[in-house]
């Protein structure tokens, strides 16, 4: 595999699962390895019974599929299917017991969708267990946003992202002091970058530095290539954020 500016980045990025690649095997490179990268589509639910609560994600490409389902109870050795409304046939789910912690499971599975023809992830869905059923629907995940776990605080999350937890509280109402294990919290403020946009302009319109804007954008590789309709994270340094018009705010 070549070695790339970005390769640190890439590789961080499967490492956390957020990233897929196929590696195809050509015998007469002599042993060098190829890979094809792959940006997959990220959809998400929130899922509610009485038995079982918690957070489903999705990352799908025109080829495969990755499910987890992560909950705030144990459900360790529960064994579940999933089904979609627009398809009859079903995927099993297994829960697998080494992944487990800070008092979460996760059921997950990884699958081709050549092997579930004519899913559709959008449509309503049922997670089928021993002990009930969950009926939720995904949604395209948003942006700037964390997964609480039961660490989390907002100081941490503040501590993270460079900021305070007065500003991730302000986008956040609620009880400051009382926060729900696999909850969404966002992080940053979603921007659009507009036609004719730039890092630069980022960095001037809301006063943040490089280091900033990346630490608040892992997902992506490289800050100053940015294209009329990106969403990058943006969390204003009030002290030095500029209006419209380039006119200082604070004086």
């Amino acid at each position: 595999m070549r070695a790339s500016n970005h390769m640190s980045q890439i590789l961080s990025f499967m490492r956390e699962g957020s990233l897929f690649v196929d590696v195809i095997l050509d015998p007469t490179t002599k042993e060098e390895l190829y890979g094809k990268i792959v940006i997959p589509s990220c959809m998400e639910a929130s899922l509610q019974n009485t038995f079982a609560s918690g957070f489903a994600n999705l990352l799908y490409t025109a080829e495969y599929y990755a499910l987890r389902f992560i909950f705030r109870q144990d459900v360790t050795g529960v064994t579940a299917s999933l089904g979609f409304a627009n398809v009859s046939q079903t995927s099993s789910v297994k829960l697998n017991n080494e992944i487990r912690t800070s008092g979460q499971s996760y059921i997950y599975t990884v699958g081709w969708k050549s092997d579930w023809p004519g899913v559709n992830f959008q449509s309503p869905a049922t997670l089928t267990t021993s002990q009930g059923q969950i009926l939720f629907q995904f949604a395209a995940a948003l942006h700037c946003r964390v997964l609480s776990n039961v660490d989390s605080s907002l100081f941490r999350i503040a501590e993270d992202y460079r900021s305070d937890w007065i500003t991730i509280w302000s986008m956040n109402p609620r009880n400051p002091d009382v926060r729900t294990s696999l909850s969404p919290i966002y992080f940053a403020h979603p921007y659009s970058v507009e036609m004719g946009g730039s890092a630069q302009d980022i960095f001037q319109r809301f006063g943040m530095s490089t280091v900033e804007l990346q630490t608040m954008n892992q997902h992506i590789v490289d800050v100053n290539s940015l294209k009329p309709g990106d969403v990058v994270c943006v969390i204003p340094r009030w002290h030095s954020v500029r209006s419209g018009n380039g006119a200082s705010i604070c004086v």
